[in-house]
């Protein structure tokens, strides 16, 4: 609250049904000198102190901390002394790593601030030739309007509906987009092929960074490889708009065979980005015995939530 704060974060506070609880998270927060003990050990205790006056269960934080880059094991492996620093201090001091991670810990950048030719060079062969065939093939790419956006949504449920994952309501991705188009955040591309919607991504950009939000595709038209050009079309207008790093939204847990993002990995690895690993997701608990309950009923809460909005997902493509 000064002219010299050193550091911020947003605390969201949620209760808990009619229980005169809550739970306390700190999303992408908080922001604060990570080389600096001192300061972000006072910031951490601070923020304790502000969720235990809010009856909070526990505090979640989940801060955009770089622990390394690159694929753990590999050649491409460099460790981030300052975040493997906060991540023992947290290990030391009554934090636990969460079960419930809400953000992707790791994803992938791509440098976006050098020449279009040498970004085209440093993709896969693969990835190249899939931009080019989907221009050849006559793969549209524009700025969708806000009247297209029900029809983008429509998109996104067909998407979350084949891929088994789960979105919420058209309200809340309505009053989402409205808010950062109309602040000149976010901008949706669209591919079609003669005139037929088949592919569509959010892009959201603030300060250097651009991040692919949202990306949604028809089941159909698939040979023409529309999210190749859309993502080289994202990465063209984040350019055009002074962005200088292109985050794609996403990398596995574990870098393994099996795991749920390695094909959605594999093509965006096809773009020449490099793994970002970060701190994730940290709970602290502040009442122990209610912390321990929440967080063994949560995974089945959540899997009745998800089965729930699955449902809903069909209904609204059926009706």
């Amino acid at each position: 609250k000064s002219e010299n704060a050193h550091s911020a974060a947003m605390t969201l506070f949620r209760s808990i049904s009619h229980l005169p609880v809550c739970v306390a998270y700190v999303p992408r927060g908080p922001l604060v000198d990570w080389s600096d003990p001192a300061r972000y050990v006072q910031v951490l205790e601070d923020l304790v102190r502000k969720a235990k006056e809010h009856k909070a269960i526990f505090l979640k934080i989940d801060p955009d901390l770089v622990i390394g880059e690159g694929i753990p094991g590999t050649d491409s492996d460099y460790p981030n002394s300052t975040g493997l620093a906060v991540q023992n201090y947290l290990q030391g001091n009554g934090w636990f790593f969460s079960s419930d991670q809400i953000q992707f810990r790791n994803t992938m950048e791509i440098d976006i601030s050098i020449p279009e030719e040498q970004l085209l060079k440093q993709m896969h062969p693969k990835t190249r030739y899939n931009i080019r065939l989907a221009e050849k093939k006559g793969v549209c790419v524009s700025t969708a309007t806000e009247g297209e956006w029900p029809q983008i949504y429509r998109l996104y449920s067909e998407t979350a509906d084949r891929d088994g994952f789960v979105v919420r309501p058209w309200e809340y991705y309505q009053r989402v987009w409205a808010t950062l188009s109309g602040s000149r955040m976010a901008d949706c591309l669209k591919a079609e092929i003669n005139g037929e919607l088949i592919a569509a991504i959010w892009v959201v950009g603030f300060g250097k960074k651009a991040h692919y939000l949202y990306g949604m595709s028809s089941g159909k038209h698939r040979e023409f490889m529309p999210n190749h050009l859309l993502q080289w079309r994202g990465i063209q207008h984040s350019r055009s708009q002074g962005r200088q790093i292109y985050d794609m939204w996403g990398a596995p847990n574990e870098f393994k065979p099996g795991d749920p993002l390695s094909g959605v990995f594999r093509f965006k690895q096809g773009f020449g980005g490099k793994v970002v690993r970060t701190l994730g997701a940290w709970d602290y608990p502040i009442q122990s015995l209610s912390y321990r309950f929440y967080t063994s009923v949560l995974p089945s809460v959540l899997k009745i939530m998800r089965s729930r909005g699955r449902s809903k997902i069909k209904r609204f493509l059926e009706g």
